[in-house]
């Protein structure tokens, strides 16, 4: 069996760190309907409740015998309006979620970028002092 390098930790036998340990994924960080600390996180729960209603108003009014076009443009009406009212708690749940997911994203990348900032100064420091002691000792570029 060939090992190449972008194969190592894909799991199997004979992958990851030689001793049989495949190495995991890193668990998501928390946060509101990132985990599933209480079971499906709620943008898919209020997606599946929209395409329950969908499905509930298609039947209904398929029983009704209507004509193709007219069944699916009242199934359309008819499932938007009935999910605006009787989906607001989890539509209101959901953008509170995606909210908080956003603003969260937005500390965490102030953060990242005071680093990736420090870091760039102190490179652009150690670079400004390599090149002022090469001037100093008389070794410029060759011409």
């Amino acid at each position: 069996m060939v090992r190449t390098p972008d194969a190592v930790g894909r799991g199997g036998p004979g992958w990851g760190c030689g001793d049989g340990h495949v190495p995991r994924r890193r668990a998501r960080r928390g946060g509101p309907g990132a985990a599933y600390p209480g079971g499906v996180p709620i943008v898919l729960r209020y997606t599946l409740l929209r395409l329950s209603l969908l499905a509930a108003v298609g039947l209904a009014l398929y029983a009704l015998g209507l004509p193709p076009v007219v069944w699916l443009l009242l199934t359309a009406v008819v499932s938007l309006l009935l999910s605006l009212v009787l989906l607001r708690g989890p539509r209101e749940q959901m953008t509170q979620a995606l909210v908080e997911r956003q603003q969260q994203r937005q500390q965490d990348g102030r953060r990242r970028s005071r680093r990736l900032s420090r870091r760039i100064d102190a490179d652009a420091d150690a670079e400004d002092a390599a090149d002022e002691a090469g001037r100093d000792g008389g070794t410029g570029p060759r011409r």
